[in-house]
């Protein structure tokens, strides 16, 4: 589909290398998880047959799933080089799906997997340092900024609610 829209695309040079250096970076990052997680692996679980633990070195020690940061980094650098909506949108909704993998991955590490508790308080960013602040923080605290949007948690005795707020400067 991307070839055939690409016919009636601009053509933006510039935006074109800029993707093709985005998916080189992706695979790059990719590749240094691979480098010190033995337990990457394509499916969320707990690997308990071979003990495992909470990676914290290398990129792991930058941000906490490195690997969905590549597919943003990629899904960005793609969106770049094929310069058509179809791409585009398809970019996007990988994104979201990832992002929200993430979110639910955090959650079964943190619930099953000794030490990440720890590891996440410490290593507050899922994906993006200093761009996607995406930290459980708001597990921590009351409240969060997220960049003109606060979190707000709001806890009764059954449950936890989230709501936000937008921050006037």
């Amino acid at each position: 589909m991307a070839g055939l829209e690409a016919k009636n695309a601009p053509d933006p040079a510039v935006l074109f290398w800029i993707g093709i250096l985005l998916i080189i970076a992706s695979a790059a990052i990719t590749t240094a998880s691979l480098a010190v997680n033995t337990y990457l692996e394509s499916t969320a679980r707990i690997q308990s047959e071979r003990d495992q633990i909470v990676i914290t070195k290398g990129v792991y020690g930058v941000v906490r799933h490195p690997t969905y940061a590549a597919v943003l980094v990629s899904c960005v650098g793609i969106a770049l080089v094929f310069t058509t909506p179809f791409v585009a949108l398809t970019a996007a909704i990988i994104a979201t799906l990832t992002v929200f993998r993430t979110y639910l991955e955090d959650n079964l590490l943190k619930k099953n997997l000794d030490g990440y508790i720890e590891y996440s308080r410490r290593i507050k960013y899922r994906l993006i340092p200093c761009l996607l602040y995406t930290s459980d923080a708001a597990d921590d605290l009351l409240c969060v900024d997220l960049g003109g949007r606060r979190l707000i948690k709001k806890q009764t005795d059954n449950h936890i609610e989230y709501y936000t707020t937008h921050i006037t400067i």
